[in-house]
């Protein structure tokens, strides 16, 4: 009936790969635990250990680093259930009750997609902060507050595994970022119907914010691959933004501007107080080029 989709990199999943297996086998349901890895390498075979020392439950490492979108479509393929359970391995349950909450719709033709949180509290460890802030401020979003494929994500989606094999995630897309986007506007396309519910996974694997700078101009590389490709931007402000400028022509003169300001932005988002104004105005630079 379940499946439950892990793919691993680089991430000590084993707390995350036993409540799943627990959840679901409290559940009554018929159920199996995928767990793939991505090419991470030596130091995380303790992964592999708690997959395959648990009934239904199958564990398989990748010689190479196939990308975030490849692996995600192996897993769906590799699967031998009707719906899918895909979720990130850097998480964590919020409660006793996450795998129950999708069971109602186990039985129906449409994706369900769950949400994201985050720890209550600011990270210690200062170098975090840009992470948690972002995440805690856009992308921790009640289901209230999302509609159709807006702030769709698939670190939690709960998706007809035959729809995975029919519209599977575009792997043009290379490094980090925005394949979800891409994917999102796939299946509305298709109208495949979308239903948000309250049942957030708890993001856990917190980047520095060196690393998450790093990952955030990936992510602006794929968005400026998918402006080459003509998508729809009612969902991607900055998108939007980004033709705007190119339409009025102000381009160049947006970039010599933000040329002067990017070191300073780069300060206080690496800084103990960064300001997601400045992380704002920090993606547009890079969309337009103006990192050095």
């Amino acid at each position: 009936m379940l499946s439950i989709l892990v793919p691993i990199y680089r991430f000590d999943a084993g707390a995350l790969i036993r409540e799943l297996h627990e959840q679901a086998t409290s559940s009554g349901i018929p159920f199996e635990v995928l767990c793939m890895d991505d090419g991470s390498g030596p130091g995380f075979e303790h992964n592999a250990t708690v997959c395959n020392d648990l009934p239904h439950a199958h564990y398989l490492a990748l010689p190479e680093n196939i990308g975030r979108s490849a692996i995600r479509n192996r897993l769906a393929q590799e699967a031998g259930y009707d719906h899918v359970l895909l979720l990130d391995c850097d998480a964590a349950l919020p409660d006793g009750r996450f795998i129950e909450r999708y069971v109602p719709f186990l039985n129906k033709d449409m994706v369900v997609y769950g949400g994201r949180s985050y720890q209550a509290s600011p990270p210690d460890n200062k170098q975090l902060m840009l992470h948690w802030l972002y995440g805690s401020n856009r992308e921790a979003i009640p289901a209230e507050g999302r509609s159709g494929y807006q702030q769709f994500m698939t670190n939690n989606i709960l998706v007809p595994r035959q729809v995975v094999l029919n519209h599977p995630l575009s792997e043009t897309l290379k490094g980090y970022g925005h394949e979800d986007t891409l994917w999102g506007l796939e299946l509305e396309a298709a109208g495949i119907p979308i239903e948000h519910i309250n049942n957030p996974l708890v993001h856990i694997g917190l980047e520095t914010a060196a690393s998450f700078l790093q990952k955030t101009r990936e992510g602006v590389q794929n968005l400026l691959r998918l402006d080459a490709m003509g998508v729809d931007d009612r969902h991607i402000q900055l998108l939007a933004t980004y033709r705007k400028l190119k339409r009025w022509r102000l381009r160049g003169l947006i970039r010599q501007v933000m040329r002067i300001k990017m070191p300073w932005l780069e300060k206080n988002l690496l800084s103990s107080n960064p300001s997601l104004f400045y992380f704002d105005l920090y993606k547009l630079g890079c969309m337009l080029g103006a990192v050095r």
